[in-house]
């Protein structure tokens, strides 16, 4: 029979990853109070992809105290020497002791495994370990559930031909132009550094402002009414109002709408012109990606996806799943290296959430010197600097200026493809 002793940590995915990879017929899974419900999640999971494995939750009550983990520990009672263990998860001190009972009991350096940070599954005896690719497999739903204990919801507006199509006529304009001349066509959402006059100053102030309001889209709104027909003309489209493109756009479900819907949608809309287009547009192109050999680079890819409910729901741009990793990508227009830095740093923490250290984060802006940006990161230690990656301006336009930083080598020029590829494998 082939037995499995699993320490549970906070994060559940190496945990069931290395199990799953070695298949117990039982497994007795180590817990503090601590980690309990993600225990409970790790065992409903389980269920469903190891029908056949009897799963045996054992609690250790003091995990501070050696002793308190080796009595537990006694509680078990199986064939030690052919036992396996897999030391991934846990507290260090649990580790460390769960591991030496273990070998003291006669535990074979072939039958002890943890998950390596690099994807790997590795053994004591050194003499072999399993690839990332030689691992199961894990969903953004497997995730999801793992780790928020809920079901995701995805826009996934790259596989709406029309909103694709239109996101790909943007692109193109943007890249044969610049994003300041598409932005003059546009309703003046945000502002930086904008000169504004206040009542009873004589003098005009600098100021950051946001008129990404529902007021501003209801009929009486300052934006409700603008003539947008320039904008709309370059892309072929017979509209003049945002109405008239959440129209077009949405078809009879905008005609449905009652008034607070309406202005709701002519809101979501205008941020979708002035930004989203770019999170659309980046999902298919991850879609599309093969390797030389004719694989796709990512298994799924999801657009526009939303953990939760508001407003406490967990957001994230882009996602792409490759084996059981998670690729986030933050997308923004901005090309201020304050709001790249920023929203880069809110992605690597939103991907360290949703699978430790195992996932990664990037962001896709306008910045014409992301390596810049990208430097300052590295120079500034932010958790999990090395595996961070930044596309700029030039990947967005299919050129190939540098996007990572390597320590102690000169950053190589790389399209968005190859850059994708080569962290994908890293």
């Amino acid at each position: 029979m082939n037995i499995l002793i699993a320490t549970v940590g906070s994060n559940p995915l190496p945990v069931v990853v290395s199990i799953r990879a070695i298949e117990p017929d039982r497994l007795w899974l180590l817990y503090t109070s601590d980690v309990e419900q993600i225990t409970n999640r790790i065992s409903e999971h389980l269920k469903v992809k190891l029908p056949n494995c009897k799963i045996l939750p054992l609690e250790i009550k003091d995990h501070q105290k050696a002793k308190s983990i080796r009595a537990t520990l006694e509680e078990i009672e199986e064939d030690w020497p052919n036992t396996k263990l897999n030391y991934t998860g846990g507290t260090k001190l649990m580790a460390v002791h769960v591991h030496s009972f273990w070998k003291e009991k006669g535990g074979k350096p072939e039958n002890a495994s943890y998950l390596g940070s690099d994807g790997r599954l590795y053994f004591d005896d050194i003499k072999e370990s399993l690839l990332e690719e030689q691992l199961p497999k894990l969903y953004l739903a497997d995730l999801c559930q793992l780790h928020f204990n809920k079901n995701p919801k995805s826009g996934n507006e790259h596989l709406n031909e029309k909103k694709l199509k239109l996101a790909q006529e943007i692109h193109r304009f943007v890249c044969d132009n610049n994003f300041s001349i598409y932005q003059d066509h546009l309703p003046p959402l945000y502002g930086e550094n904008s000169l504004a006059r206040l009542d009873g100053y004589d003098d005009k102030i600098k100021c950051d402002w946001n008129a990404a309001k529902e007021f501003n889209f209801k009929k009486t709104g300052a934006f409700f009414k603008k003539d947008l027909s320039m904008l709309f003309k370059i892309f072929n489209l017979e509209a003049k109002s945002i109405e008239e493109f959440s129209c077009w756009l949405e078809g009879n479900s905008y005609h449905r709408k009652n008034s607070e819907q309406k202005k709701k949608a002519n809101l979501s809309n205008a941020k979708w012109l002035y930004g989203v287009w770019l999170e659309v547009w980046l999902a298919d192109q991850l879609k599309q990606m093969i390797t030389c050999d004719g694989r796709k680079i990512f298994d799924e890819v999801h657009q526009n996806v939303s953990i939760g409910d508001k407003p406490d729901d967990f957001e994230m741009d882009v996602v792409a799943v490759c084996g059981y990793r998670l690729f986030l990508f933050s997308c923004t227009v901005d090309d201020n290296d304050y709001l790249v830095k920023s929203k880069l740093f809110e992605a690597g923490n939103r991907a360290a959430r949703i699978g430790g250290e195992h996932a990664r984060a990037a962001m896709l802006c306008l910045h014409e010197e992301p390596q810049s940006v990208l430097q300052t990161v590295q120079e500034e230690r932010w958790s999990g600097y090395n595996t961070l990656r930044l596309f700029g301006l030039d990947h967005i336009k299919g050129g190939s200026k540098p996007c990572q930083v390597v320590s102690g080598q000169q950053p190589r020029a790389v399209t968005l493809q190859q850059g994708v590829e080569e962290w994908v494998k890293s």
